[in-house]
């Protein structure tokens, strides 16, 4: 139904309701969950703001303006009694619903407010879209937010979550601004930031898995968690500290109580993992460390690796730091000191260089790869294959294979010798190096 309606809408439906109104649309009255088989769908579109003087009622309600907010009647938030809801508000939102709600792909431009009297879960929504989309989120639930087989994906600026148990997937940098509830669960494909408030994560128990760095060593990430506490940062630091303090004892009477002592500064404490596409029963970080004249040491249980000099690229020795990894998995299960690969993905490279990371140095038995990051020409992903058990798995002659976006374009003999199509760009920036 296309209007033009300046006043109210009052509806009653048994069946389906779609309503665009070209300015503001007021609804004084919708309901579409009565006199029929089964709750209905409800869809609005204005090109200003839509709001509502009393509930609406359906089964799945689709929300859209132009250029206008949503909200209820005298800047209350819109009431609804629906169990989907999704849409694409250009203006801000706030919006009450009356029970459990599934959110498929809701985008709001400016600020989100969203209160659920239930459990809010993640609906159905486009590969590489969230189901809450928003510059600013505020998600309020009595229930769950989330499950932990379908987490609620968000993309938002600033985030501020409560509910029950909390699960939820970020697919973009975000600042915390507060998530509470029992058990909290998060995943991250980007940095996690610390938001406004004295403490942004609260609960009994706090897992995170992030692609990038929790916290930052001026603003760490401050939890009060009483219980577990796993954190983990692919690519990045982690800097994060937990407030929780257990109560004292209190003593019997009638004796007077002993003054309760101030509470301690928090200490920050920072950790540095690096994991990707590499199994972490197989990856140790290399301690490195630089002698007195000049050379590197790569120091593990298998023995030390000294790069002198006269041995380093240009520049290894001068500055950029250096990411040393030991071993490598070849089937994410197992590994052995001959065979690895190395898989290094464009995004990886971006963040890594992002974080100050020059070069990687991989130790493959007496082998040393020297990966500098700059000096890769070509955008892309890059595999590195290394075989020194005469496997048959590269070509006879070949102990390394690298290759790009799938196709082959340099190898290496027993000589630390390169050829193939693209050998003069690539020595450049890898470098096969014999130590003992």
């Amino acid at each position: 139904l296309d209007t033009n309606v300046g006043g109210s809408v009052t509806i009653g439906a048994t069946g389906d309701v779609a309503i665009a109104n070209q300015g503001d649309l007021n609804i004084r009255d919708l309901d579409a969950d009565g006199n029929a088989s089964g709750d209905r769908d409800v869809t609005l579109t204005a090109g200003g703001s839509i709001t509502s003087e009393d509930v609406i009622t359906g089964d799945s309600v689709h929300i859209n303006t132009l250029d206008g907010n949503v909200s209820g009647a005298d800047g209350n938030p819109l009431e609804l009694d629906v169990n989907e809801l999704s849409g694409t508000i250009n203006g801000d939102a706030a919006i009450d619903n009356a029970g459990g709600l599934t959110v498929g792909d809701l985008s709001v431009a400016g600020e989100l407010d969203l209160t659920v009297n239930g459990d809010l879960t993640a609906g159905d929504a486009a590969s590489g879209t969230a189901n809450v989309t928003a510059e600013t989120a505020h998600v309020n639930a009595d229930g769950d937010v989330g499950e932990s087989d379908k987490p609620l994906v968000t993309a938002a600026d600033n985030l501020s979550v409560s509910g029950e148990n909390v699960t939820i997937h970020t697919i973009t940098d975000v600042n915390i601004d507060e998530i509470t509830g029992r058990d909290i669960a998060i995943e991250a494909d980007g940095e996690i930031y610390a938001g406004t408030g004295p403490e942004h994560i609260k609960g009994d128990s706090l897992a995170i898995d992030s692609f990038g760095g929790v916290g930052t060593a001026d603003k760490p990430l401050v939890i009060r968690v009483s219980g577990s506490v796993d954190i983990r940062a692919q690519y990045g630091e982690i800097h994060v500290v937990n407030v929780y303090k257990e109560p004292d004892p209190v003593p019997p009477d009638p004796v007077p109580p002993e003054p309760v002592p101030p509470e301690p500064i928090p200490t920050v404490w920072t950790d540095m993992v690096f994991r990707g596409d590499w199994s972490p029963a197989a990856v140790r970080i290399l301690e490195l460390f630089r002698t007195d004249e000049g050379s590197i040491v790569l120091n593990s249980a298998s023995g030390d690796v000294r790069i002198t000099p006269t041995d380093a690229p240009d520049g290894l020795l001068e500055g950029g730091r250096i990411l040393g990894i030991l071993a490598l998995t070849d089937d994410g299960k197992s590994y052995t000191d001959e065979f690895r690969y190395f898989l290094l993905t464009a995004a990886q490279r971006s963040l890594m260089l992002r974080m100050g990371y020059r070069w990687v140095v991989l130790r493959i038995g007496d082998r040393v790869l020297v990966v500098d990051l700059e000096a890769l020409a070509t955008e892309g992903d890059y595999l590195f294959a290394l075989d020194l058990s005469g496997s048959g798995l590269l070509p006879d002659g070949v102990i390394a294979l690298l290759a790009w976006n799938g196709e082959e374009i340099a190898s290496w003999n027993d000589r630390n010798e390169i050829s193939g199509p693209e050998a003069e760009a690539v020595s450049q920036a890898v470098t096969i190096l014999t130590v003992r």
